[in-house]
């Protein structure tokens, strides 16, 4: 064991000798510097996006889209869509919406039209569709004919959704529209649906029914005794959210609404929910529970995703720094070719087989320098990432949990050591690359030959899973690109379809062993 150490030491002593091995040293420092700096600007660019466009005269804008299309109907008319939208315009104008954060602004889009829908007669449309058709000039040509056709559709479509919307007008729940927008109180529109919500539900024929009714109640009921700020229909807004005006309460309520009546619509036979959007969502309304049972306000797993997070703060800078790890395995893959083919080129390797070591010793002792040193960088990169996380965005969150469905429970871990977890899944990439480049670098005994090799592998080989997931040959799912990325296979978002960790586990061993063979088989039985 003693030799075996001091093979070791030898090795970490020529490996940090080398000027390349400081500047890897250097460069993992910046890494760990550049994408919590990447985050932050990100941050800063985002705190000058607002939901919703100060600088726009809203009022001032739909007074002239008022004016425009008025003006226009009393010529040549127009179109459905702009019938509604002039509806709309026009009490945006008379309630002096002046910007579109404000949550009247929504209510206005995401119930006006529904109303003037439900109002819209069908029958009154086919009466004028007809008698826009007997108007038509029977002696025009074909192509002239169908042209008027068209158009009667237009004005027929028209001419009944005005009558819509000046049926509605008459109907409670336009009245009570008009009601919310005059109070301009939060709690009024939270009340009002709760009420319209509870008749509905009385009016319901099933337990199926009421259950997906009384998930709308709760979550209104949630927003209202909470003083929850109302952003509208998730589905429907394109907009930028930051920490400004960002409440997660609002989504996490909302994610749990649509959670629980996707459940009880799979369980009772209701809509077209799949088994996998099922699994998906019970898990949500049990996280969801737990969260407010247990007061947790702040969840790891909203933010440490950068493409997934609303906000950014310390935890999204930490996800970011995971990216960092195939950054690793690039620079590993440099330090296992040069550890055996620089004996080579430089001539020592006759001096290190001089000493009364066995071959095979030398070679694992040279193969754990090498994976010893990815995971000191590793921990280098954590250790400085985590210090510039904290300078960047500060200390408050870092004592935060991820909470988990697992098996039906929730699990909470601790976030550092989450992340951290996430860095050692993310380096079995750089250890299947590395142990390619040890390989080859053994058998062709020219480092330049196997760095080229494993990069062109290390950066090409999602590419060539993807191509050959797309032409459904599923024997690619036992190549070992296929396999590296267990997180995304434990999530069931992997390219090919019931792929498992524990087969991923074994088509990854089953490569290390060929490696292995292959550096085995180079270094002690043939002449070196």
């Amino acid at each position: 064991m003693g030799k075996f150490a001091n093979l070791v030491k030898n090795e970490y002593i020529k490996n940090l000798k080398r000027t390349s091995t400081i500047v890897m040293l250097i460069l993992i420092v910046a890494a760990g510097f550049v994408f919590p700096g990447i985050v932050k600007i990100a941050s800063e660019l985002n705190d000058t996006v607002y939901y919703g466009d100060d600088s726009t005269d809203l009022v001032a804008y739909h007074k002239e889209i008022v004016e425009g299309l008025e003006n226009r109907d009393s010529t040549s008319g127009i179109t459905a869509e702009e019938v509604i939208t002039l509806e709309e315009s026009k009490l945006i104008v008379a309630y002096n919406i002046s910007n579109d954060s404000d949550w009247r602004y929504n209510l206005i889009l995401e119930n006006l039209d529904d109303l003037i829908e439900m109002g819209y007669d069908e029958e009154f449309y086919e009466q004028v569709l007809a008698e826009e058709f007997e108007k038509i000039d029977t002696n025009l040509t074909e192509a002239e004919i169908t042209a008027l056709q068209y158009k009667a559709y237009d004005i027929a479509d028209s001419i009944a959704t005005k009558k819509a919307a000046e049926t509605v007008k008459k109907l409670p729940q336009y009245a009570a529209i008009l009601n919310i927008l005059e109070s301009n109180d939060l709690k009024v529109f939270y009340d009002t649906q709760i009420k319209m919500f509870e008749a509905e539900k009385l009016l319901a024929a099933t337990d199926a029914e009421k259950a997906i009714v009384q998930a709308k109640i709760d979550h209104f009921t949630y927003l209202r005794d909470n003083d929850v700020y109302y952003y509208g229909k998730l589905d429907e807004l394109d907009v930028s959210m930051t920490e400004s005006n960002y409440d997660s309460r609002y989504f996490d309520s909302y994610n749990r609404m649509m959670s629980a009546i996707a459940v009880i619509g799979y369980e009772n036979g209701i809509g077209n929910v799949s088994r996998n959007e099922y699994s998906k969502a019970k898990d949500i309304v049990t996280l969801s529970d737990y969260m407010l049972e247990n007061d947790v306000t702040y969840n790891v797993a909203d933010s440490v995703n950068p493409n997934e997070s609303y906000v950014i703060d310390f935890w999204t800078s930490m996800g970011m720094s995971t990216s960092a790890v195939s950054f690793i395995g690039l620079l590993i893959i440099v330090i296992a070719a040069l550890s055996v083919a620089n004996e080579f080129s430089n001539g020592t390797i006759k001096f290190l087989l001089i000493n009364p070591v066995k071959r095979w010793k030398i070679l694992v002792s040279k193969y754990f320098t090498v994976i010893s040193m990815g995971y000191i960088m590793l921990i280098l990169l954590f250790i400085v990432s985590t210090i510039v996380s904290l300078i960047f965005f500060g200390g408050s969150l870092i004592g935060e949990s991820m909470y988990e469905v697992v098996d039906g429970e929730v699990v909470a871990t601790f976030g550092l050591l989450k992340v951290f977890k996430s860095y050692l899944v993310n380096s079995i990439e750089v250890v299947v690359m590395a142990t390619l480049a040890f390989a080859i670098s053994t058998l062709m005994r020219s480092s330049a030959f196997a760095i080229g090799i494993s990069m062109l592998c290390m950066l090409g080989g999602n590419v060539v899973v993807s191509i050959l997931s797309a032409m459904k040959l599923d024997w690619a799912r036992y190549l070992i690109f296929a396999n590296l990325d267990l997180e995304s296979i434990a999530k069931g978002s992997s390219s090919f379809a019931y792929q498992s960790v524990n087969t991923a586990i074994g088509v990854i061993a089953v490569h290390m062993v060929i490696f292995w063979l292959i550096a085995w088989d180079a270094f002690t039985k043939k002449d070196l």
